[in-house]
């Protein structure tokens, strides 16, 4: 299956949804293509945002799970409002590159064992606001390249006006990890995060791992 959905220049929410074993997709088109490489679903927006969004519809749980793809949503310059879905063994749970002028909403995920980062938010520059809040990030791999949470700006005066607010994560990763790695970021708040970082042998409540 080369990708789910792949949606361009289009407003998308997505409800009531499965998706497994995305690992071969390959876009021609736009930067970073090895987080597009089995993309579950790529919302991309040529020029002013468009909007993507995983919410509870109507008061019903929206019941959307990743497993075993290479990323599970990859973002280009799009809005986003991702709330109470599962990912389980994804390369990356959820990558955002170029999001200026967007609002990213992120809460309330469940992403286990990622084998390279949970979230990802690249080129932030002139973004209107990011907020991260009560997301559950397990890494599974120990190299030092993967992180639990990365939001990225090229340049620190490029987010002077951003609002970033990342609260109440709780995240847990192998030895030589990061949990969260921010750059070039102005004014971000990093409030009530949890980050425990394991040997490689490890017993949580919510996994277990040993080598």
């Amino acid at each position: 299956i080369p990708c789910g959905i792949f949606s361009f220049n289009t407003n998308l929410t997505v409800n009531n949804a499965k998706f497994e074993n995305i690992l071969t997709f390959t876009n021609p088109m736009g930067p970073a293509p090895q987080y597009w490489n089995g993309c579950a679903i790529l919302q991309r927006s040529s020029n002013a945002p468009y909007a993507f969004g995983i919410l509870p519809y109507e008061g019903i749980s929206q019941n959307v799970t990743f497993q075993n793809c290479n990323t599970g949503i990859g973002l280009i310059r799009s809005h986003a409002k991702i709330y109470d879905i599962g990912f389980k063994e994804v390369r990356v749970g959820i990558f955002g590159f170029d999001m200026r002028f967007c609002s990213v909403n992120i809460g309330n995920n469940v992403i286990e064992l990622a084998r390279l980062a949970g979230i990802t938010l690249n080129f932030v520059d002139f973004v209107n606001n990011i907020s991260l809040n009560n997301n559950r990030i397990s890494v599974l791999s120990s190299s030092q390249s993967n992180l639990g949470i990365n939001v990225s700006a090229f340049a620190p005066n490029n987010t002077v006006n951003s609002s970033i607010f990342m609260d109440k994560n709780r995240i847990e990763v192998l030895n030589g990890q990061a949990g969260i790695f921010l750059r070039n970021l102005q004014k971000a708040q990093v409030i009530e995060n949890r980050v425990t970082r394991h040997a490689l042998t490890i017993n949580i409540p919510w996994f277990n791992i040993n080598y």
